[in-house]
């Protein structure tokens, strides 16, 4: 399918199959399912620095074999976070927000957090005791990470979610510059659709107990919400394109022999 997806800078859930899981759990009060001025809201309410906010708007290229078209934009990211100066270091407190892509997008899809404390961290020992106390038993558990998979059975498809691009690849061969080739799936024994896939919450850092937790990262992921929602947005874009050959072709001159 050739189209390009087009990323413009803004500074300032997909509800559907939405469960307890996307309903219960949270980071810093972001929940999957929240459009994006109840995320917005979220981040203010948690200390984030209004100013410090961004949004980030992206479009889809498509072309009639001539002539190069763009989507209206639409709100693919948003970022934020707050930084308290202790002495001559910072402790961050970092934010990015993903949203579901068009026709059926403009829900939290995923929420990243990064946390970097060089001046008075807690030991790995207590982050982690204060991440089970809040979230409790985890369904995967190493010296290095916690993680929580939803619905029970589902398949974890993908390892570290920073983009779409990677709950995709994940289940079809291709890519996104090309077009993914849903006939094509990468493992049919494992999963076939995105809809069977499990939203996942997850925490990272240092593996030893003792060690200061300098840098927490954690995720919270509606993979199936996120790859559903994009199989819709390339059915999408793939009839504004046909729409336009069509227009190209009504409007063509006709030769002259």
């Amino acid at each position: 399918m050739p189209w390009n997806r087009c990323v413009l800078i803004a500074c300032l859930a997909w509800a559907a199959g939405a469960n307890a899981f996307a309903g219960e759990q949270d980071l810093a009060g972001l929940k999957l399912g929240m459009t994006p001025e109840q995320a917005k809201a979220a981040l203010v309410a948690f200390g984030v620095e209004r100013a410090s906010i961004q949004e980030i708007q992206s479009s889809f290229r498509y072309g009639d074999g001539v002539k190069s078209f763009s989507t209206e934009p639409f709100l693919d990211r948003m970022t934020g976070g707050k930084r308290v100066r202790k002495g001559s270091l910072w402790v961050e407190d970092q934010f990015e927000l993903s949203f579901a892509p068009p026709p059926k997008g403009g829900q939290l899809v995923l929420v990243r957090r990064t946390i970097k404390n060089p001046v008075d961290p807690p030991t790995v020992a207590d982050y982690r005791a204060a991440i089970l106390d809040k979230h409790g038993k985890p369904d995967m558990e190493t010296p290095g990470s916690l993680s929580w998979f939803d619905p029970a059975g589902a398949v974890h498809c993908v390892r570290d979610v920073t983009d779409v691009s990677g709950v995709m690849s994940s289940i079809y061969m291709g890519n996104d510059k090309y077009g993914w080739r849903l006939n094509h799936l990468r493992n049919a024994n494992k999963v076939r659709n995105p809809s069977e896939c499990a939203r996942v919450l997850s925490y990272h850092m240092l593996a030893s107990p003792k060690s200061p937790a300098k840098q927490v990262r954690a995720t919270l992921a509606d993979v199936p919400g996120w790859g559903t929602a994009y199989l819709a947005t390339l059915e999408w874009v793939e009839a504004q394109r046909q729409a336009a050959i069509k227009r190209r072709e009504g409007s063509a001159s006709k030769p002259r022999l």
